[in-house]
């Protein structure tokens, strides 16, 4: 299994977010090697930018440009090959090996909460179905963009755009085998944060990492010590 993260942009919380997931699956995680892509975003693909000035956030773009780069991955991957499609303001804490395994061509994580799943994991492996199922994934995003009356409930109860569209997806009759993993183990998210506990694999930031700020107090202060013990001891 090889993980790889999409970069676009150059913010300084983005390359301070990077190094840190980057060393912390050199640390926690060395059997299952990160691929960076970093891309160059300007301009924006026009089937995109055609967009930016008709109601959609700045969430909305960033998501979807996050749809079309997993997408390239995939289609450049081959037949086979365990990809798991990580975002990069994660950081690992555990062997990522065991979430691969067994027989599924698609995973992800749930929690308890309105929007059940978080993309900003995801396991694929690739074959005609999932290439084919990504590839509608992305058109499904794109068609969003159309009806944004129809997008804005979907939005809310899916949490953003590439979630929604997987949700959609998901909602209907498919061929895939799934497999869901607990969000609290791979991808502890702020609803998960009060119980994050030695036995959680990875932690998702979220909201420009804001929970980084609660060294004292707050629900994601744990969370926060355990990321910023990393970012120091990556820098030793």
């Amino acid at each position: 299994m090889v993980i790889h993260t999409v970069h676009f942009g150059d913010a300084p919380l983005h390359e301070r977010l990077l190094k840190v997931f980057a060393f912390s699956i050199q640390k926690n995680s060395p059997s299952t090697p990160l691929k960076i892509h970093r891309i160059i975003t300007e301009p924006i693909p026009e089937e995109i930018a055609c967009h930016k000035k008709r109601g959609f956030s700045a969430h909305d773009i960033v998501n979807t440009l996050k749809t079309k780069y997993h997408n390239e991955i995939v289609q450049n991957a081959k037949d086979g090959e365990l990809l798991c499609l990580m975002d990069l303001d994660m950081a690992v804490f555990g062997d990522m090996f065991p979430a691969g395994e067994g027989d599924f061509d698609l995973g992800y994580t749930v929690r308890p909460e309105r929007a059940r799943i978080n993309s900003g994991i995801m396991w694929v492996r690739i074959s005609p179905k999932t290439k084919d199922w990504y590839q509608k994934w992305y058109k499904t995003v794109l068609s969003f963009f159309d009806d944004l009356k129809k997008f804005r409930p979907l939005k809310v109860q899916y949490g953003g755009i590439n979630q929604a569209a997987l949700g959609l997806m998901l909602a209907k009759p498919h061929d895939l085998k799934l497999k869901e993993l607990p969000g609290v183990i791979w991808n502890c998210t702020p609803g998960s944060y009060r119980k994050f506990n030695p036995e959680t694999k990875v932690i998702h930031l979220l909201n420009n990492a804001q929970v980084l700020h609660q060294t004292r107090n707050g629900p994601g202060h744990k969370v926060a010590k355990a990321w910023l013990a990393l970012e120091k001891e990556s820098k030793s």
